[in-house]
C-alpha cells in the first residue's frame, strides 16, 4: 500500500565531498544517484561542500561507491535521525554485508 512505502525506514546522511563546488558537478552527482536504488533525495549545499542524502539503511554503501565510480570521492561527516527505523553510526560508511 502507498501508506506502507511512505513509512520506509529511512536514513539521512551527510557526505563532504572536496571536488564539489558548482551546479555542473550537482548535476554529475544527481544524474549518477539516480541510478542507486533507495536513495529519496538530495540537499546540496555547494558553498559548504556537502551533499545530505536520504537514502534506505541498506543503500549507504552503494551511494558511497556511485560516487566514487562518478569522480566525487566523499566522507561520511554525520548521520540525521531515521524514519520507522536507526541506523548504526557507521551503516553508510560500511554499506550492505
Amino acid at each position: 500500500p502507498l501508506f506502507a512505502a511512505t513509512l520506509a525506514p529511512a536514513a539521512t546522511t551527510t557526505l563532504r565531498i572536496q571536488n564539489m563546488d558548482c551546479v555542473n558537478e550537482e548535476r554529475q552527482i544527481r544524474e549518477g544517484l539516480s541510478l542507486v536504488g533507495g536513495v529519496t533525495n538530495l540537499a546540496f549545499d555547494l558553498p559548504g561542500r556537502t551533499l545530505r542524502v536520504t537514502h534506505s539503511p541498506d543503500s549507504g554503501g552503494r551511494v558511497l561507491q556511485a560516487l566514487r565510480d562518478i569522480g566525487f570521492p566523499a566522507e561520511v561527516v554525520g548521520q540525521g535521525p531515521t524514519v520507522g527505523g536507526s541506523a548504526s553510526p557507521g551503516e553508510l560508511a560500511q554499506g550492505p554485508s
